[in-house]
């Protein structure tokens, strides 16, 4: 008998596939946590992928005022506005243009401030240092052979995210909270310990069930 996990990970490659191929395609008006989204073609969509409605959610519920805050792999840029409206300094980059360009226009169409950038990680941010930082980062494994892809696939053993690891320490304040959002699908054990290899203590703090049963599962590395 088949488990709706089976199931989910049988009609993974092809839901994704439609969606790149047809839907993908599209610029489409969304909402989200209460906030007016224009989702540009190519750009990751908050609602059709659970990660980024349920990232933007616990978001949402943090203190984040008067906090410096980035977004890494931003997308249609919702958590980077869910934090800049509960009063965070926030920066957001994504190595997809397309996706830089929504965040700043959805940032400009709901009047919040998000400094907006195109870069891979952390390569446009200098020596800058963060309260917070929250990822949703490609956790299929495979070789994006799109910029659209590359939101889903971090490589064939996860390597974009063993290298967020790697490189988010010097990017963090003291005391700073890390949080990344993984479908219960993957290895959560195995990026777990991506970040305890680079000496962080690492929690999971909140789980969301979404669609056919999948848990959406937020880890915080501090």
């Amino acid at each position: 008998m088949w488990s709706w996990g089976r199931v989910r990970r049988a009609l993974q490659p092809v839901v994704l596939k439609l969606w790149l191929n047809s839907r993908s395609k599209k610029r489409v008006r969304t909402r989200v946590e209460g906030l007016d989204l224009d989702v540009f073609p190519g750009v990751f969509h908050p609602k059709y992928f659970g990660s980024s409605s349920v990232l933007a959610r616990f978001i949402s519920s943090l203190p984040l005022k008067g906090k410096s805050f980035l977004e890494v792999g931003c997308g249609s840029g919702v958590v980077a506005l869910c934090a800049a409206k509960a009063g965070a300094e926030v920066t957001a980059v994504d190595i997809n243009p397309e996706a830089v360009r929504c965040t700043a226009s959805n940032a400009s169409r709901n009047n919040l401030r998000v400094d907006a950038r195109d870069g891979d990680l952390f390569s446009t941010l200098g020596a800058a240092r963060f309260d917070v930082i929250a990822w949703n980062p490609p956790f299929l494994p495979g070789q994006p052979e799109s910029p659209a892809e590359a939101a889903f696939y971090g490589g064939p053993n996860l390597e974009v995210i063993r290298r967020f690891s790697t490189e988010v320490r010097r990017h963090v304040s003291p005391g700073a909270a890390v949080y990344t959002i993984l479908s219960s699908d993957v290895s959560i054990e195995s990026v777990e310990q991506f970040f305890r290899d680079q000496a962080f203590s690492v929690t999971r703090v909140h789980s969301e069930r979404w669609g056919l049963g999948e848990t959406m599962v937020i880890l915080c590395a501090r």
